[in-house]
């Protein structure tokens, strides 16, 4: 059975998402610091996916500087990185075990929808530094969360003595 998401018809604040993924707005783009990211709906966290995209991007700038690409390549891998999860404006984040076949080509066509309307062409020379750098910002993201309800405790740097004794 071939099941098929008739994505083009659904209604977004913006208008049908089959006109505002090829004509995105500000409104609709800026909406990725709406959605929450995935694991932060469960109560871990309070990260939404705009602040991960920025950690990605930031990220990077970091590794093309470490590596000394050249301005272009540098360009290229942090405007992929802003865009990554564009079609998440729209669709929100989902749990991989949800993206059925028909799920996971609506969430491609809506993300090349977006792509095409800046004319971004996807670098396929980038694709495993992509993959590589988001990761590395979801880790850093769960680094800087914590469960709803707990406060993080502060920790003596690294050979310092507690002065206050279960304070640390």
């Amino acid at each position: 059975m071939s099941e098929h998401i008739d994505y083009e018809n659904i209604f977004t604040p913006q208008g049908m998402l089959g006109h505002v993924s090829k004509h995105p707005n500000l409104d609709f783009l800026m909406n990725i610091f709406n959605i929450p990211r995935v694991y932060s709906v469960s109560g871990f966290g309070t990260w939404n996916v705009g602040q991960h995209t920025m950690a990605v991007a930031f990220l990077a700038l970091y590794w093309s500087a470490f590596l000394h690409y050249p301005q272009e390549k540098r360009d290229r891998l942090v405007t992929l990185a802003l865009v990554h999860y564009a079609h998440e404006a729209v669709i929100g984040d989902i749990l991989p075990f949800f993206k059925t076949a028909a799920v996971k080509e609506a969430i491609d066509t809506i993300q090349r929808d977006i792509l095409n309307a800046f004319a971004i062409e996807e670098d396929e020379t980038l694709h495993e530094e992509l993959k590589l750098l988001d990761m590395i910002g979801f880790l850093y993201e769960i680094g800087q969360s914590s469960p709803r309800g707990f406060a993080r405790t502060p920790r003596a740097p690294a050979g310092a003595l507690p002065l206050h004794p279960g304070r640390y």
